[in-house]
């Protein structure tokens, strides 16, 4: 068993607008594995889709009490989710999450966790 796991950095996030004119933040998720980076800009929704889909593929096994705490959510009525504050705090605390996350057993045999490291789509299994 190999003690190599990705390490996890996301030095900056991104404003965006939408197509349908709604503005929205991207973090840059770097993922160091084995002297090989890879970049890829993420939503915070597909944060918590990778979160979901962590929980469904250790459901049931001992080590899911090792899954970390994701970062709460805030409803946009009552937080600006564009203030500088509140993205720089959230942008740390998923940067924390994803290390933590980096470090649980097996994580690498999730296949939406290398997806998600590597830029492709995210795609959710049925598995409940």
């Amino acid at each position: 068993m190999s003690n190599e796991y990705y390490l996890i950095k996301i030095p900056i996030y991104e404003t965006h607008i939408d197509q349908s004119g709604t503005t929205f933040i991207s973090y840059k998720v770097e993922a160091t594995y084995k002297g090989t980076i890879n970049s890829v800009f993420r939503r915070f929704s597909e944060f918590v889709t990778l979160h979901n889909e962590v929980r469904k593929a250790y459901k049931g096994n001992h080590l899911a009490s090792n899954i970390p705490v994701f970062p709460p959510k805030h409803p946009k009525f009552m937080i600006d989710h564009m203030d500088d504050h509140f993205v720089d705090e959230r942008k740390f605390n998923l940067e924390r999450y994803m290390q933590l996350l980096s470090r649980l057993p097996k994580i690498e045999q999730v296949p939406m966790y290398v997806d998600f490291l590597e830029g492709r789509p995210l795609q959710p299994s049925d598995k409940k």
